[in-house]
């Protein structure tokens, strides 16, 4: 799920006044952390891993892949695994987070054109 500029509006406006227990999504690509950011403080949320997620669903049977059929299988998993929310992260935590996962990149492209740099034969290319 993606939201909006005002979709976590829209998210309060459609779980509107009934007890949520846990919210159960997956951590794909960028977008989760602007999830987390914005509603850990206020609402239940738990992580799961995608490949997680993805086999307790054929572990129950779906070999289907839809939005609708996704959130029901989290909505299962986390129910079948009494899956507990996770704690809020603090400004602090995350941004060293996102500082860590950027230095661990910057040391994998200096690893890649070390070792591309020792194959290079023109002059050209150093």
């Amino acid at each position: 799920m993606l939201l909006a500029a005002n979709g976590d509006d829209d998210l309060q406006r459609w779980l509107g006044d009934s007890p949520v227990s846990r919210i159960v999504y997956e951590a794909i690509g960028p977008y989760h952390g602007a999830f987390e950011c914005t509603l850990a403080s206020r609402l239940p949320l738990v992580k799961v891993n995608p490949l997680q997620a993805r086999r307790f669903a054929q572990a129950r049977g779906s070999r289907a892949k839809t939005d609708r059929v996704d959130a029901r299988m989290l909505a299962q998993m986390g129910q079948a695994f009494d899956l507990q929310p996770d704690r809020p992260m603090d400004e602090t935590a995350h941004e060293l987070k996102e500082l860590q996962i950027e230095r661990t990149a910057l040391v994998k492209d200096r690893t890649r054109l070390l070792n591309r740099i020792k194959t290079q034969t023109l002059a050209l290319t150093p």
